[in-house]
């Protein structure tokens, strides 16, 4: 249970590293931005800097809505996109208007939330992955072996041996393995980690998932599935008092559930492979965190090169870059609000109609129409005349 306990919390360190590349690189194509409206002269690396905040606001907002729709689409639903001024979002429905569909739809989207959620990152470290296994000595047994010592042993100093050698493979990678992580990322880093309305959405989830591998692999399966049913009874007993308030509602639900879907998923599998339900699960944690650090580090590449570019193109960037960068890291945690009329999400006002979470916006004056000329002015006085 420890193990599995630490290597989520090691899943975790990464998400928040991620947020936290990915807050320092939209404040620099922030600043590029605004320094794009001022008639400074434009060097090639500014021109550049500008193209890098333009694929990420078009290519990279399509491959971070199409990750979430995949994932809805993997779980039972059938996900449509809407792309808005301010971003976009995916959402999903039920395939046929039947009720047993629209069981599966809801149980499905529940359930999988936490990966819905995270989609966008963890498409994003597949296809580096992906890359990494084609153009170098690394391979698929590799790194399962490598996730298995990773979980089987307690000592951190052999695990960082491990998470070395697996570096040292990937370092001995054909050159041309680069330039095409260089193009994933320069099409799709800037949208690449999920928002904070995506973790706020996911996180019930990925609390149920942390608490049913840690059961799980404790050897506790009945146990949770246990607690899982008491949680349900208490949550509908709560539910028709009126006592339980929405967030415990949804965690619960989350943990209701995970439990026990996880379970039966880590025993068919274990069964096949000859894996124990507990080494599955600290091994799949173990590369999903890898994947997901290979990847940081390959942002965290990327913004170094988009920081170069502001300091050669025009050193102001870095300035406006840095007084926005409180304000990004503050999105990170900031509550948001939901449009009633747009079914969008908003901080501050709704970009679609202008409401605020205080209410919508007074209504517009509206001008007198304009007074008709010339010969049609002339002959609606007359009529006025008349008809006094």
């Amino acid at each position: 249970m420890a193990t599995t306990a630490a290597l989520f919390g090691a899943l975790f360190a990464v998400l928040i590293v991620l947020e936290l590349v990915d807050a320092i690189l939209t404040s620099v194509l922030d600043g590029a931005a605004a320094e794009a409206g001022t008639r400074a002269p434009r060097s090639p690396a500014f021109m550049m800097l500008i193209l890098i905040g333009w694929l990420g606001s078009t290519v990279g907002l399509i491959f971070h809505e199409v990750a979430h729709a995949a994932a809805q689409a993997a779980f039972g639903g059938r996900p449509s996109i809407v792309l808005l001024k301010n971003g976009g979002f995916a959402r999903s429905s039920p395939w046929l208007p039947f009720a047993p569909v629209r069981v599966i739809h809801v149980l499905g989207q529940n359930l999988g939330l936490g990966v819905i959620g995270l989609a966008p990152a963890l498409l994003t470290a597949a296809g580096i992955g992906a890359i990494v296994l084609w153009a170098s000595p690394l391979s698929i047994e590799t790194l399962a072996a490598a996730g298995r010592a990773i979980a089987a042993t307690a000592d951190r100093a052999a695990a960082l041996d491990v998470v070395e050698h697996v570096w040292g493979l990937v370092a001995d990678g054909s050159w041309w393995m680069w330039p095409l992580i260089g193009v994933v990322l320069l099409l799709v880093a800037p949208c690449m980690t999920p928002s904070s309305v995506d973790y706020a959405a996911a996180s019930p989830a990925l609390l149920g998932y942390g608490l049913a591998a840690v059961a799980v692999s404790g050897g506790g399966a009945i146990g949770a599935l246990a607690a899982a049913g008491a949680a349900l009874a208490l949550a509908l007993a709560l539910q028709r008092l009126g006592a339980l308030p929405t967030a415990i509602g949804t965690a619960l639900g989350g943990i209701v559930l995970s439990a026990p879907v996880l379970w039966l998923a880590t025993w068919l599998i274990s069964r096949r492979i000859g894996y124990s339900p507990p080494l599955l699960i600290q091994s799949g944690l173990a590369v999903t965190a890898m994947a997901l650090a290979f990847a940081a580090a390959a942002q965290a590449l990327y913004v170094a090169i988009a920081l170069v570019l502001a300091l050669f193109g025009r050193p102001r960037i870095l300035w406006r870059a840095l007084r926005a960068l409180p304000g990004h890291l503050l999105d990170l945690v900031r509550p948001f609000s939901t449009c009633a009329d747009c079914g969008v999400h908003y901080r501050g006002h709704c970009d679609g109609c202008g409401r605020t979470p205080a209410g919508p916006p007074p209504p517009k004056p509206t001008a007198p129409p304009p007074k008709p000329r010339g010969l049609v002015g002339l002959l609606e006085k007359t009529r006025g005349e008349r008809a006094g």
